[in-house]
């Protein structure tokens, strides 16, 4: 039987500072009774049992106890707030859902923002965002960090619309898509297009039905909310998988 402040010397650097951290400890094992009741079980006298997971869930696990682990707030007090536990949940299992690195950062960090009711202010708003994340893919939430990028650059200038602002730039971030991310050019309007799902992004229709306008839109506000709460010191979407 490990000492509670013990972790098998197989496991990685980067829970470095759970084995410190009585709430990480507490939230891990209740993670693992979420995935496997017996094991958790086994876990509440031998933490051992935590790090017998293959590699993969591991290594996912290892991302969010890094990312965690830079909370400066967390302590045991959440292991007993039922809101929080829920939240936590949801990751658990959204986690499980992915092999994207990145992805699993942007739900911890999602998590933390639940501890701040300026930033998060309801289970359901939470839930939101968490669906928004779990419902994009990587591939598509790249092309929607690009358009941020262009959107910032270019503002709208006097007497300008939507529409006629993005035409400025539409092509030459078409041509990055396609020559750094490797996205076939025939596909990037249905890649903007499929985003529209998620509330994130809306096409230009009606008024701008002058031009060429398929595929072409611009970012609401939700997505403008979510990057913050989501990204840290200004970082940008990379495709990396």
């Amino acid at each position: 039987m490990t000492s509670t402040n013990t972790l098998p010397a197989k496991f990685s650097k980067s829970f470095d500072g759970y084995k410190n951290n009585a709430a990480l400890r507490g939230l891990f094992t209740f993670a693992l009774s979420l995935i496997n009741p017996v094991y958790a079980g086994m876990a509440i006298g031998v933490e051992t049992a935590l790090f017998t997971w293959q590699e993969n869930r591991s290594k996912k696990w290892e991302i969010l106890a890094e990312e965690f682990d830079q909370w400066e707030s967390i302590g045991e007090e959440l292991l007993k707030n039922q809101e929080f536990l829920h939240c936590f949940r949801r990751v658990i299992h959204a986690t499980e859902r992915t092999q994207n690195e990145t992805k699993i950062r942007y739900f911890a960090r999602l998590l933390k923002a639940t501890t701040d009711t300026e930033i998060i202010s309801s289970v359901e708003e939470y839930e939101e965002f968490l669906d928004i994340i779990e419902s994009l893919s990587f591939l598509e939430l790249t092309v929607l960090s690009v358009l941020d990028k262009y959107e910032s650059r270019f503002p709208m200038k006097n007497g300008e619309n939507e529409f006629q602002r993005c035409l400025h730039f539409w092509d030459i971030m078409v041509d990055e898509l396609v020559e750094k991310f490797k996205i076939p050019r025939e596909e990037v309007d249905s890649i903007f297009i499929r985003t529209t799902r998620s509330g994130c992004y809306k096409l230009f229709r009606g008024a701008y039905a002058a031009g060429d306008t398929e595929g072409k839109g611009t970012l609401m506000p939700i997505f403008h909310r979510l990057k913050q709460v989501i990204m840290v010191n200004n970082e940008s979407i990379s495709h990396k998988n």
